[in-house]
């Protein structure tokens, strides 16, 4: 048995990720629109009825649509809020209301939080979103076996104890949003340049870089994947964005971790721990 992952679609114009084992489905966001979301599920021979419940990292739009609530309702599909935005959100969004009275709510904090087999545990990053933003290690345990995803798409900077925790993962899940000489030199306003820069706002590719090393060092063994998220589209490019990833893995020796890199417009293959480490996933 294995955890996998897919990303459905990352970018500021909508984001999603699916990750599930032989028992269970996790949503993480659901920013995308009903009709992308349901066509990147098939792609990966997947449906709204497969998913069990959904996690929202934070409240911006690109990660929580009104089409998802009721996706959510319609499905039976249990939305897991952060504690500190589940009144942002039932203020925001009335469609709530119908999903809180069916008890297909619920609230999460810093505690580990289980969903069958797949354990998520929220780690608060800086961001500027109303309420609170977070990161997430998702595990799988099977006896002294541990399968780790760390997942991070939106945090002005990274903090040190999300570097602690972050060590050792079988994949990490990582904003790399914006070159910084692109943004400066941008078409956006400087109100916009501030605030993306600000560490409240959006990583950078060398915050990114910066912390892709860090992990390495810190870490017991590289990472099967680095999969680098939520990049911008003026202000960045997955040709860029993969030279400096494998320009780092290079230079710690991590010659066999893989560089999947995200789209806003298609899913990701999907990425199972086991059947990377040389092992049958079971699944």
């Amino acid at each position: 048995m294995s955890l996998r992952l897919c990303i459905l679609g990352s970018g500021s114009r909508g984001n999603a990720a699916i990750v599930r084992t032989d028992r269970a489905c996790l949503l993480i966001d659901a920013g995308l629109g009903i009709r992308a979301l349901k066509s990147r599920l098939a792609a990966r021979d997947m449906a709204l009825d497969d998913v069990d419940a959904l996690i929202v990292t934070h409240t911006h739009g690109d990660h929580l649509r009104s089409s998802a609530i009721t996706a959510c309702t319609n499905h039976r599909i249990l939305m897991y809020n952060h504690a500190a935005n589940e009144a942002v959100i039932a203020a925001r969004y009335p469609r709530f209301r119908e999903l809180a009275e069916r008890r297909l709510n619920a609230t999460f904090d810093c505690a580990p939080l289980a969903i069958d087999d797949i354990a998520v545990r929220a780690v608060p990053v800086p961001h500027d979103a109303d309420g609170a933003t977070v990161a997430l290690i998702i595990e799988r345990r099977d006896g002294e076996e541990r399968q780790r995803i760390a997942f991070a798409t939106d945090l002005g900077r990274v903090p040190n104890e999300l570097l602690d925790v972050f060590a050792d993962s079988d994949v990490l899940v990582l904003e790399f949003n914006h070159d910084v000489d692109m943004l400066r030199n941008s078409k956006r306003t400087a109100y916009l340049k501030a605030r993306v820069n600000g560490t409240s706002g959006h990583l950078s590719n060398a915050q990114a870089v910066a912390a892709l090393r860090t992990l390495i060092a810190r870490s017991r063994r590289p990472p099967l994947a680095v999969v680098p998220a939520h990049l911008s589209r003026e202000c960045n490019t997955p040709r860029l964005v993969g030279g400096l990833v494998n320009d780092v893995l290079r230079k710690h020796g991590a010659h066999k971790t893989r560089v999947v890199m995200t789209s806003q417009d298609r899913p990701t293959e999907w990425l199972d721990i086991r059947a990377m480490r040389g092992q049958p996933s079971l699944f």
